[in-house]
């Protein structure tokens, strides 16, 4: 209802949404982060967030080039990612945590969002 539709909406409003939002600079600096990173970056990112840089390359070969690629697998098609890129079992474990905590985030800052903006609309 506010019009953004897409990632590419938020960035044109990025500065509208962080004061809608009364974001702290910290959080808003890590918004942005979020918000402007390439697919490289945030692939590159979560595999030193979960310690496995070894296999980024591995990921992008089997086509994993996007972090929304992963963010939106069931933790079955995670585990199958994992075996498909010869992860271990701890190199494993490490990166579908780091995934799932990642999808927890994302969905957890939608429904925010989506509450938030209901109610400012209500408020109108």
């Amino acid at each position: 209802e506010a019009g953004i539709t897409d990632k590419e909406g938020l960035k044109v409003d990025f500065d509208e949404v962080c004061n809608l939002l009364d974001l702290s600079d910290e959080k808003k600096d890590k918004f942005k982060k979020a918000v402007f990173a390439t697919n490289e970056d945030e692939i590159q990112k979560l595999c030193e967030d979960c310690n496995i840089v070894q296999f980024k390359d591995a990921l992008v070969k089997a086509g994993y080039t996007d972090i929304n690629m992963l963010l939106n697998k069931t933790e079955e098609e995670l585990d199958e990612i994992g075996e498909e890129v010869g992860m271990q079992s701890e190199h494993f474990r490490k990166f579908k945590t780091a995934v799932v905590k990642q999808q927890f985030e994302v969905n957890t800052t939608i429904a925010t969002t989506c509450i938030f903006f209901g109610k400012k609309i209500k408020d109108k």
